[in-house]
């Protein structure tokens, strides 16, 4: 079912972003319809999404026009294909990590208004890796990716990382968007950087080899007493720890006459 791109379109048509990140996230997600997020090199901002009855009926119309037929009796999808009847119904695999498996259960239950049933797996983070991700056995993954601060996409995305070791766990395959990415890495113009992003980005939405769903913004509660903390953008957790040498909390009084002049 996933070697139809109108499947997959419908599915992403189905999903309700804003609602997971309000439900899970406490509101604190930046919607994503890419793989770069803020922060990087060729980030757009997302559209607004369509109400609930707007998406399921697009995503609908998307699968008749793809030759499916909804059965309500069974309330499922169907297609028959070489006289082989094809129904829409897969596994969903994910890490037990809680964030992760609460999104899994919207995506389960989002997609069952469409008529799409979905069996949530979850499995030990190291039992994922290495039966899941690394050896590419799943029907679909919902999984989490950092770019750092590069922001370089090349890893998770071109055709050359689709095999383990590599970062390609979608296998996406589009000569376009690997000279596009080779092209990107090795260009300092930020602006033109920017355009070759932009293109990459284009690829992407067309061959829909992702639903894209959000970037998790992290709240830090600092005491009160400290001074000197400073964040930019951070990529990864430890990030916020890069200025510490410049804390602190308490001071001592100097004489006027050591202190730099004005």
């Amino acid at each position: 079912i996933f070697t139809s791109p109108a499947v997959r379109k419908a599915l992403t048509l189905a999903v309700n972003k804003e609602e997971i990140i309000n439900k899970v996230l406490g509101g604190y997600g930046a919607l994503l319809d890419s793989p770069l997020p803020p922060g990087t090199v060729g980030y757009e901002e997302s559209a607004p999404q369509k109400t609930r009855d707007e998406r399921l009926a697009s995503a609908r119309t998307l699968l008749t026009k793809d030759g499916w037929k909804f059965a309500t009796t069974t309330n499922t999808w169907t297609k028959t294909v070489k006289k082989v009847k094809q129904t829409i119904a897969f596994d969903l695999a994910t890490s037990e990590a809680t964030e992760l498996k609460n999104v899994s259960n919207e995506l389960q239950s989002q997609w069952a208004e469409l008529g799409v049933p979905v069996t949530v797996r979850v499995f030990a983070t190291g039992d994922l890796k290495e039966t899941i991700v690394r050896p590419r056995k799943f029907d679909a993954l919902f999984f989490g990716q950092v770019l750092g601060q590069s922001g370089d996409p090349y890893p998770f995305w071109h055709s050359s990382q689709r095999l383990d070791p590599g970062l390609n766990i979608a296998s996406y395959v589009n000569p376009r968007a690997d000279k596009t990415l080779e092209s990107a890495r090795i260009e300092t113009d930020t602006a033109k950087r920017a355009k070759l992003y932009a293109t990459f980005n284009d690829e992407i939405a067309k061959d829909t080899p992702a639903i894209f769903m959000y970037a998790p913004e992290f709240l830090y509660v600092v005491p009160s007493e400290v001074r000197g903390f400073s964040l930019g953008a951070i990529t990864v957790p430890s990030e916020r720890f890069l200025n510490i040498y410049e804390w602190y909390i308490n001071t001592d009084s100097v004489w006027k006459i050591f202190t730099p002049s004005s």
